[in-house]
């Protein structure tokens, strides 16, 4: 939903290949507030895709908080989507994404602590991805590294504190590339990001996907 579309991260992902030498073409079916149930509807865009094109990767994206207050709807769904995914030839990406900012009126409203949602957001897509056979792309991971490491780094939207800046977009589309790709493929592309602190995001990506291993 909005966690994908919002600052284009699907075209950051794709620029961000293609200055790495890699030729990709990226299509993104994402609609704001989404569930996951909505998009394996009879008739639905994201079915029509999957059902008529061939795709080599596909990264599904929860509602933000569904994860963690109906993981069984959240399973059930992409799995669904999982399987459709694979009859497409398509290998799977799960994108876990992050918590609300801490202490913010968002965050609030849902009765989790900042580190709860966090946590219970990672148990429950490492939970998905397993029982559904994907890769688990660990954006969430990352921005509560980022978030902690180098508080200065806005990696939230200040109108509303749980949309991704801009800076959280390309800290995303980091994660995605190297869960793909690898990580020892160096990212160019920067997104009109500082340098420096493309190469913190891009430092930080790395380390959360190589943690993987140990988790």
């Amino acid at each position: 939903n909005s966690f994908t579309y919002y600052n284009d991260m699907p075209s950051v992902f794709e620029n961000m290949a293609r200055m790495s030498g890699i030729d990709v073409s990226v299509k993104s079916v994402a609609f704001g507030g989404y569930y996951l149930r909505q998009h394996i509807q009879p008739g639905s865009e994201a079915r029509k895709m999957l059902e008529t094109k061939k795709w080599d990767y596909v990264v599904i994206q929860e509602q933000s908080i569904n994860p963690v207050t109906d993981f069984e709807d959240f399973r059930s769904s992409a799995a669904a989507l999982a399987s459709l995914a694979r009859e497409c030839g398509a290998a799977v990406v799960l994108y876990q994404t992050w918590a609300y900012e801490r202490d913010s009126a968002k965050i609030n409203g849902t009765g989790l602590s900042y580190d709860k949602m966090n946590s219970g957001l990672k148990k429950a897509y490492m939970r998905a991805a397993k029982s559904c056979g994907a890769k688990r792309a660990p954006v969430g991971s990352a921005f509560y590294r980022v978030f902690k490491k180098y508080p200065g780094i806005g990696l939230y939207d200040s109108r509303d504190a749980y949309h991704p800046s801009a800076a959280g977009s390309y800290l995303a589309a980091c994660v995605i590339f190297y869960s793909i790709f690898g990580s020892k493929i160096k990212v160019k592309f920067t997104a009109d990001i500082e340098p420096a602190t493309a190469a913190l995001l891009q430092k930080s990506a790395v380390y959360a996907v190589k943690s993987l291993r140990g988790a």
